[in-house]
């Protein structure tokens, strides 16, 4: 059965918008915008359960605490941990050389670091037959972003 994106918890931007940014051609671009769609998920996630949000700024956490975070906040799924920490590796790589050029390896290291509901999500995604890494690249950060919005508590 496909899973339905609109029946998980609202998204907090356009669902258009993003697979349009997904649809980039340079890998620094794909991996920092997926990165920053992950961000504002956990932001909104961790600020929705705190009872006074204003004295709390989650803005000074990094992105692994954020995830640490909402996990022990019940937001995010343990399990799904690995893939958020997995593509804030890749984003590094960037950070600390811009020419980084993403391949087949870094395609599968991250699927292989997805949880099995995180997993349900990119598979039906991947259903296209013949994608390139890059195209499952895509799909596995489409899953990964819908999968980490909704809300486990």
């Amino acid at each position: 059965m496909p899973i339905d994106i609109t029946a998980t918890t609202a998204l907090p931007f356009d669902i258009h918008t993003l697979f349009e940014h997904l649809n980039s051609k340079d890998d620094l671009a794909l991996i920092i915008r997926a990165h920053l769609y992950l961000e504002s998920i956990l932001i909104r996630q961790i600020e929705t359960a705190l009872a006074k949000k204003e004295r709390f700024d989650c803005a000074k956490l990094t992105f692994p605490n954020k995830v640490n975070l909402a996990v022990a906040m019940g937001r995010v799924d343990e399990a799904d941990c690995a893939a958020l920490i997995a593509l804030n590796g890749l984003r590094n790589k960037f950070a600390h050389n811009l020419g980084t050029k993403l391949d087949e390896e870094n395609e599968a290291q991250l699927y292989k670091s997805f949880s099995k509901r995180q997993q349900t999500f990119v598979d039906e995604l991947r259903d296209t037959v013949g994608l390139d890494h890059t195209g499952r690249l895509r799909c596995d950060l489409a899953g990964l972003i819908i999968a980490t919005n909704e809300v486990h508590a």
